[in-house]
């Protein structure tokens, strides 16, 4: 997929692959757009809501500087001792922002709706595919209404639509 990406990411590049391939140009930028909603975003640490931002320094300054560096440099258990002493981030702390950075993973899901999952305590990916969408939809509603996070109004079918992505 990225390397289709690449070859139709620019207006030019489209064009060419356009003329190339025989497909219209149409079609691939619905393509385009339907392969990028299947790639997650990297989120910088410091987007993340909550977040002690001397310990984001910490990591910044050992060159990991958003969660995909993060989810690459510690998802293994055996990982985040030796990171947690090289960056002086308490190993408590490095391990809510790995499970942010993995909860960013899905598609959809930003820095924000990251910090709001985390806190219902369906805190990684594998949880939340163990979670009912209508129990996750309460308990974010729930939290949202204590915290107001946002004043966006998500519906437990905004709910389902996220499962379906997952």
């Amino acid at each position: 997929m990225k390397e289709l990406l690449e070859k139709v990411k620019t207006k030019k590049r489209l064009k060419e692959f356009s003329k190339e391939t025989g497909l219209s140009e149409e079609y691939l930028v619905i393509l385009r757009r339907d392969i990028k909603s299947y790639l997650s975003k990297t989120v910088y640490l410091k987007d993340f809501p909550g977040v002690n931002l001397k310990y984001v320094e910490n990591l910044t300054g050992i060159g990991i500087k958003n969660s995909k560096n993060l989810f690459e440099r510690s998802k293994a258990l055996k990982e985040r001792d030796p990171l947690s002493e090289e960056a002086d981030v308490p190993s408590e702390d490095l391990l809510e922002l790995v499970k942010l950075s993995d909860l960013v993973r899905v598609n959809g899901v930003g820095a924000l709706f990251a910090r709001m999952i985390y806190e219902t305590g369906v805190d990684t990916t594998e949880k939340v595919a163990n979670a009912s969408p209508e129990s996750l939809f309460s308990k974010l509603e729930a939290l949202n209404k204590d915290k107001r996070y946002t004043k966006a109004k998500f519906t437990l079918e905004d709910i389902r639509y996220f499962y379906k992505l997952c």
